[in-house]
């Protein structure tokens, strides 16, 4: 770290090398170091967190795990509180590791019902773009099958012409994501942002987006192609 001051920086004895680790599922494994605490060190750091955050862990065999916890506070008796100071509680670390997901969890789902709720907005809106946009042209679709075009014939140009719109925003749209990756606005803590990611982001979002215009266009244009080429030359 730049910010350490080298001349009064302390040295450590290194006793062993670790991989790098990750805490939880949700984050990516990242290098880090585990220090030994003791005088001066650890009442800076229980001062800086203060003493109602204070955690101590403590490592018992399988064969004394059993009903450890009742036994525990029942045999420290009052040398568990000091003053205003007291052992508030004693959590095994697998009910820890559970409050540390559900806390991710939440967290999570908030973000899920945010995303479904907006593809939800799109899905309504550019469906309704596109069946109107289908339903208005009616008479067009009629004339092309009096004049010999077959219904797979007009759902193939209707699917092709929604494909080309769809791609005219390909450009602007890759020209504002490149802006929120300049500008540092992308997710990085659990997963490395490179090539594979942003293609791999695009092509996914333009499979949905296309998926739902397909949507939009198939029923009303399965509607129109069975209207009947009289009518169709009738109302052109």
């Amino acid at each position: 770290d730049n910010s350490i001051d080298i001349e009064t920086a302390s040295t450590s004895l290194v006793t062993a090398v670790t991989t790098s680790i990750r805490n939880t599922e949700y984050e990516k494994a990242t290098p880090c170091f585990f220090q030994c605490l003791v005088g001066p060190p650890l009442l800076d750091l229980v001062s800086y967190h203060g003493v109602p955050q204070s955690e101590i862990l403590m490592r018992v065999s399988p064969e004394a795990d059993h009903d450890y916890i009742n036994k525990f506070l029942e045999q420290m008796g009052e040398r568990t509180t000091v003053n205003n100071l007291y052992v508030n509680s004693i959590i095994p670390i697998e009910d820890m590791r559970e409050q540390v997901l559900g806390y991710t969890w939440n967290q999570e789902k908030t973000r899920l019902s945010l995303v479904a709720f907006v593809i939800l907005n799109v899905f309504f809106g550019v469906v309704a773009t596109f069946w109107l946009r289908t339903g208005y042209r009616k008479s067009e679709i009629g004339l092309r099958i009096a004049v010999g075009a077959n219904k797979h014939d007009v759902f193939g140009y209707l699917y092709l012409e929604a494909l080309v719109l769809m791609l005219l925003t390909l450009i602007p749209t890759i020209i504002i994501a490149l802006n929120i990756v300049y500008g540092g606005h992308i997710d990085t803590d659990r997963l490395d942002f490179g090539f594979l990611r942003f293609t791999g982001g695009f092509l996914l979002t333009y499979l949905i987006l296309y998926g739902i215009i397909a949507l939009g266009v198939w029923y009303p244009a399965r509607c129109s192609a069975k209207i009947q080429p009289a009518s169709a030359l009738y109302s052109e």
